[in-house]
């Protein structure tokens, strides 16, 4: 058996396809690693721009609704709290984005966020603050979210299908390879 040009050719086989499964797994990992790393950073940008417009305004804070009669208005305090609670959504995220629950709290504070943007958007359009230029910010920002918040669940997704199918799996079991 030990000198069968045939299991020697099986032994070669398998020595291969397992450095090749290998490299294929650590590329992934690592392309999901990158795009939730990405997306962390433009969500982070996300929350220091109403820190930006607030430090840049002319007032410290809108003044908020009087009642049914006056035009909805936002305090800016609102604002912060929301670009806050996405902070601390993105904080504990140290490692990479978990690929079971893909940034689950940071996109439920990001909507918050987006909700508290708009509002302080519209209170300020009557006022002398100039909005055209925040806005556009914004909507730059959101522009470059939404494709890396796809290619992260893109890429989580083809590194967690790599390491549930057979025979990599046994692979990724056998070296360590895991959920992000």
């Amino acid at each position: 058996m030990w000198s069968s040009p045939l299991f020697w050719i099986l032994v070669a086989v398998l020595v291969f396809w397992s450095l090749g499964a290998y490299n294929r797994l650590v590329r992934l990992k690592a392309a999901a690693q990158a795009a939730g790393v990405h997306l962390r950073g433009l969500q982070k940008r996300c929350a220091q721009l109403p820190r930006d417009w607030v430090a840049a305004g002319p007032t410290p804070a809108l003044p908020v609704s009087q009642g049914p009669g006056h035009a909805p208005q936002v305090h800016t305090e609102t604002l912060l709290a929301a670009s806050d609670l996405l902070d601390k959504a993105l904080s504990p995220a140290k490692a990479p984005l978990p690929p079971q629950e893909p940034h689950a709290s940071a996109q439920e504070a990001s909507l918050v966020l987006q909700n508290a943007w708009a509002d302080a958007m519209q209170a300020a359009a009557g006022s002398e603050w100039d909005v055209a230029a925040w806005q556009a910010r914004w909507a730059e920002l959101q522009a470059l979210l939404v494709p890396a918040q796809r290619g992260y669940e893109e890429a989580s997704q083809a590194y967690l299908g790599a390491i549930r199918q057979f025979p990599a799996s046994v692979l990724a079991r056998v070296v360590g390879f895991g959920p992000l």
